[in-house]
């Protein structure tokens, strides 16, 4: 017989294993790992605050740019609306307006067909980070009483940051003194209303719309505009009269044509007709403006007297412009 092993213990027989021990214990100071699903949450967590802080900065960035693109524009309109609510008609352009990232340029020009165009040019400057998208220019022109001449607008642009964009409504805003609310403008200063409107947006984040009014000054190109018929004469053998015409051009462009004149008695018939030669009359270009004329001795058709409630029919021909003035009575 053997003899047992050191320490006593009998070594077992039989073929029969050791029982496993106790498992052994985790160093002191170690966690378990978290579960995988656990880790993916985490990760996903910190990712969303960043991104959070992230649109979060983005935003007050492009709303402290967006509130000083928007003071810019509206400190700028507002310097222009008062330089155009004190704008002579004596002066027919204003050009290189500049203040807070804009300028612009206007003129007002007679055109063939009788009609007066207003063309106006706004340069913008986008000093911000961002784009400024669909910047739209709107132009609405009115009479005092309100009816509208015209209205226009551009086509809507893009303005990348730091880029400039020259911005003019097509067609430009225009009248023809053949409109029944301008024949009034032939011979009578006003002041229109002509009322800026711009949309836009900006940083694909803020729209905004902004309409600064303004007026200008319209200057008749026959303001006051009056005729005169003298006492008929018959010496000579024929009865006559002779025609004194005045007006002043106001207008900012100038004016050269002939003027026809018609007389008419109190039953409408033809009683004489004759013609005077006007201009060029130009204001404020150093020129004449005033026009004050009397035909020669218009000889009157038999039995046609235009006193007593006649009338004196006047029209204007020029190359670019063909207008019937307003009849004046004949006491």
């Amino acid at each position: 017989m053997q003899g047992s092993p050191p320490g006593g213990s009998a070594r077992p027989s039989g073929g029969m294993s050791t029982p496993p021990g106790p498992a052994p214990r985790p160093r002191r100071g170690s966690k378990p790992r978290k579960p995988p699903l656990y880790r993916v949450k985490r990760i996903l967590l910190i990712a969303a605050i960043i991104a959070t802080v992230l649109i979060v900065i983005y935003l007050v960035i492009a709303s402290l740019s967006f509130v000083q693109f928007i003071a810019g524009m509206t400190e700028k309109n507002s310097s222009c609306s008062n330089s155009n609510n004190s704008k002579s008609d004596s002066s027919n352009s204003n050009n290189g307006n500049d203040c807070s990232g804009l300028s612009g340029s206007s003129s007002m020009y007679l055109a063939p067909g009788n009609t007066v165009v207003f063309q106006n040019n706004l340069s913008l400057s986008n000093d911000g980070f961002f784009t400024v998208n669909n910047f739209q220019l709107r132009e609405v022109l009115t009479m005092p009483s309100g009816e509208v001449l015209d209205r226009t607008s551009s086509p809507a642009v893009s303005i990348p940051a730091g880029t400039s964009q020259t911005i003019s409504p097509s067609p430009p805003l225009s009248f023809s003194f053949s409109q029944p609310a301008a024949a009034k403008l032939l011979t009578k200063d006003t002041n229109l209303s002509l009322i800026f409107g711009i949309n836009a947006s900006y940083a694909n984040l803020f729209t905004f719309s902004i309409q600064v009014p303004s007026n200008y000054s319209w200057g008749a190109p026959f303001a006051d505009y009056v005729t005169t018929v003298s006492p008929m004469n018959s010496s000579g053998g024929s009865p006559n009269v002779k025609v004194t015409v005045s007006f002043q051009n106001d207008a900012s462009f100038p004016i050269a044509g002939t003027l026809t004149i018609n007389l008419l008695s109190p039953s409408d018939q033809q009683c004489g007709s004759t013609t005077l030669s006007v201009g060029p009359l130009e204001n404020g270009q150093g020129g004449q403006s005033s026009f004050n004329q009397t035909t020669g001795p218009v000889t009157l058709a038999s039995g046609c007297n235009p006193h007593g409630g006649g009338e004196v029919e006047a029209s204007f021909a020029s190359p670019d412009l063909n207008v019937n003035l307003p009849s004046q009575g004949v006491p």
